[in-house]
């Protein structure tokens, strides 16, 4: 039942984003001053993204973005506007901040995929480092070792069990 609701919660959530992100796209390139378009999204959106770069814009240096509820809902509408950009890459989208943020999810793409690539060939050098029979071999020269020092062990336990009995018989 949870997880049904968090389904929804979810649906909803991401239809919340299309909505507005259709606003933004209309915003980016509307001309009147207070545009009713969307529902009045559009002028929502419009001041948002002004109060975004007058508010983040001077302290990002030094603050994140989500210390102002305002700049971080504009943040995640915009992330979520280049995450499903249309505009073909190469191509300038005319949303603030999209296309330094689609280069940067491409380059986080990338470089994500680099360093798997790279994780798997370490993994796989050292599978070729260490062939099963090497591995077994190691496993049964550690198993001789610990075996060798439990006889040890013992061995010593004997000689202390029978230094105490001589000592008890030469103290009587």
């Amino acid at each position: 039942m949870d997880v049904q609701m968090q389904d929804r919660d979810s649906a909803a959530h991401e239809e919340k984003f299309r909505v507005y992100n259709d606003a933004l796209v209309h915003a980016a390139t509307c001309q009147e001053t207070k545009c009713e378009a969307h529902n009045g999204r559009c002028h929502k959106v419009k001041v948002s993204i002004d109060h975004f770069v007058r508010c983040y814009g001077p302290r990002r240096k030094f603050s994140p973005i989500e210390s102002c509820d305002v700049c971080s809902k504009i943040w995640g509408l915009l992330c979520f506007h280049a995450k499903t950009c249309q505009t073909p890459l190469g191509r300038r989208c005319a949303v603030s901040q999209c296309d330094y943020l689609r280069d940067k999810i491409i380059r986080k793409r990338l470089n994500d995929g680099r360093e798997l690539q790279e994780a798997k060939a370490k993994v796989q050098l050292k599978l070729e480092e260490w062939p099963v029979e090497r591995r077994i071999a190691q496993v049964e020269a550690d198993r001789q070792q610990v075996l060798q020092l439990i006889a040890d062990i013992r061995a010593g336990k004997t000689q202390v069990v029978q230094w105490q009995q001589q000592h008890m018989m030469s103290m009587r």
